[in-house]
């Protein structure tokens, strides 16, 4: 039997961001997100989505370079999503909403917080800019899962994902040094199908 869905969903949700970059101590921050997602059927869809929060990491006094930093970011990306059922359609219906997703994004960031200097090494310090944008590719794994309705119609859905986001450039923890960075988000986020009725 074919399960009726709507074409376009809204969602919220919020995020733990842990940022792997130029500072050697990692912190565990807090953020939120928007998206709207077009269904291009019941395993695949289009997504665009909007994050705003705080990314922060190191320690001015126990690291040997003394960065530290907090940064009020916001970003916004278009990715796909596939589920596992578009291909594996004979596995066990609960296994099919494990999904895939990547695509592109810029993320703009204001630097509201920062240590440049060593205490440990006189002298020592890390340029770098206060704001700035990126932009980063996000590879998301994740589980939706649907609550419906008597006619088998999806209602709610819960969605728990875990994001890498590798970002083409060296600013969102203000510093500038060696590598690249990269920030991985925790969410949980729940949609609510609104209009375009399909089967």
């Amino acid at each position: 039997m074919v399960s009726p869905y709507k074409a376009i969903d809204a969602g919220v949700g919020a995020n733990l961001n842990t940022v792997m970059g130029d500072a050697e101590t990692l912190k565990r921050t807090t953020g939120a997100h928007i998206n709207f997602n077009y269904n291009l059927d019941m395993f695949t869809a289009l997504i665009a989505e909007i994050q705003f929060g705080t990314l922060a990491g190191g320690d001015t006094y126990t690291t040997t370079t003394g960065r530290e930093f907090s940064n009020n970011f916001k970003s916004f990306c278009v990715r796909g999503q596939m589920q596992v059922g578009k291909i594996f359609y004979r596995l066990p219906h609960a296994i099919q909403k494990a999904y895939l997703s990547s695509g592109i994004g810029g993320i703009n960031n204001n630097i509201t917080s920062i240590n440049r200097m060593s205490f440990k090494l006189p002298g020592y310090s890390t340029a770098g800019r206060p704001k700035s944008t990126n932009f980063f590719v996000p590879l998301r794994l994740g589980y939706e899962y649907r609550i419906k309705n008597a006619y088998k119609e999806p209602i709610l859905k819960i969605d728990l994902g875990y994001q890498h986001n590798f970002v083409l450039g060296d600013d969102i923890d203000g510093f500038t040094a060696n590598k690249k960075d990269i920030y991985s988000q925790l969410s949980l986020g729940f949609k609510i199908p609104l209009f375009g009725q399909r089967w």
